[in-house]
């Protein structure tokens, strides 16, 4: 049956090469249009990861004016203090990988109307919060490391508006700090002046004002990836009502664009399969009524209807198998392309899933096109198509 289905196919050489062609571009652009489209995703979903896996969990005083000499505090407002049972709670929600104390500490000096801020870093958990000061933001001098008790890093425009540069000394909060670094963090939520160990924070917020107790003002959090972002701040919010929480926005647009793109190839990848199968559907069909008085004569000779409709079955399966396998082929070859050319960070996916998918369409494809063919041959009766002769 396959020898006979070969050899007709051979016989009408361009219409078998126009279907080949067809199952071959609509394979190859499903597969490397999806894998290009994930591709871009997966390098987006690194450059997401940092402003878009983060939040920032804080409780606003309830009364501002009792921290006429300062306090912890955000940006703009005075908070709470948090201990280690608030921290527990919010790393046990499904979907956080993982949270810090970040404690920000503000003091009102004499002949100042804003007083200087302080940030003290959990440095066991640089990871977490790498978004909001991170060794690669120092422009100068060197990173804060466990047991730098008396070193602090500086923010660029305190820097510059005191005139201190690393290596010089600087007195604050009753105490004298070293300046080992530096730092620019661009736009970050709870910026500081400058930033010391989490140790040093808390000690200083402890002999400020001993009612202070907890070991954190402000508790950063990270989540699995930036889609279960906002799911995962509904559920921190259920747990600490009063909480504000806030996040980059921006991975939203990104992601949004992403899941358009991919939904915009999945539509023109079905359309474009859907035309194949037509088109081939068409030339299947044209053949079998060409050859109309051979099927008559194949019937009479003791072919059944069935053998004789999976002949046709066989020929569109034949086309769809060889048309996709080569589809799938260029589709590989481009995206190899792409890998070597390190397109898109060289995170250039070639997954075997979409190649199946690939190879699945076109046997389907195939299918449904030899479907109305072979049943048309099924039912043809070996009288009528011998009267053509």
């Amino acid at each position: 049956m396959y020898r006979y289905a070969l050899m007709e196919l051979s016989r009408h050489g361009t219409r078998t090469a126009g279907n080949v062609l067809g199952y071959a571009l609509a394979v190859s652009f499903l597969v490397a249009a999806i894998s290009i489209v994930r591709s871009h995703a997966l390098a987006a979903k690194k450059e997401l990861d940092i402003p878009g896996t983060k939040f920032i969990v804080y409780v606003p005083a309830p009364n501002q004016d009792e921290f006429s000499d300062g306090g912890p505090c955000t940006d703009t407002l005075y908070t709470m203090m948090l201990d280690e049972s608030c921290l527990s709670k919010i790393r046990e929600v499904p979907g956080v990988t993982g949270t810090a104390a970040y404690l920000l500490f503000r003091k009102i000096e004499k002949g100042s109307s804003t007083g200087r801020s302080m940030a003290g870093l959990d440095l066991v958990h640089l990871g977490i919060w790498e978004s909001f000061c991170a060794p690669k933001d120092v422009l100068s001098g060197r990173f804060l490391v466990p047991g730098d008790m008396d070193a602090v890093l500086l923010e660029e425009p305190f820097a510059r508006a005191t005139g201190l540069a690393e290596g010089d000394t600087i007195d604050a909060f009753g105490r004298r700090f070293r300046v080992v670094g530096i730092v620019n963090t661009g736009i970050r939520p709870a910026r500081p002046d400058m930033y010391a160990p989490l140790e040093v924070v808390q000690e200083i917020v402890r002999r400020s004002n001993p009612r202070l107790e907890g070991g954190m003002n402000i508790i950063l959090v990270r989540v699995a990836e930036p889609r279960v972002q906002d799911s995962v701040m509904k559920k921190v919010k259920e747990l600490v009502p009063d909480a504000v929480l806030a996040s980059y926005k921006c991975y939203r647009p990104a992601l949004t664009g992403t899941e358009i793109t991919m939904k915009l190839v999945w539509v023109v990848s079905l359309v474009i399969a859907l035309f194949v199968t037509l088109f081939a559907a068409k030339s299947q069909l044209s053949s079998v009524i060409e050859r109309t008085a051979d099927i008559g004569i194949l019937k009479a000779i003791g072919w059944s209807s069935s053998r004789v409709m999976r002949q046709v079955l066989a020929e569109s399966a034949i086309q769809a198998v060889v048309g996709g396998a080569i589809g799938c082929l260029v589709a590989v070859l481009v995206l190899l392309f792409l890998r070597w050319g390190n397109y898109y960070g060289g995170q250039v996916v070639i997954s075997v899933w979409i190649v199946a998918l690939g190879m699945g369409l076109a046997l389907a494809g195939g299918g449904v096109a030899g479907l109305l063919p072979a049943w048309r041959a099924y039912r043809l009766k070996p009288a009528e198509a011998l009267r053509r002769l």
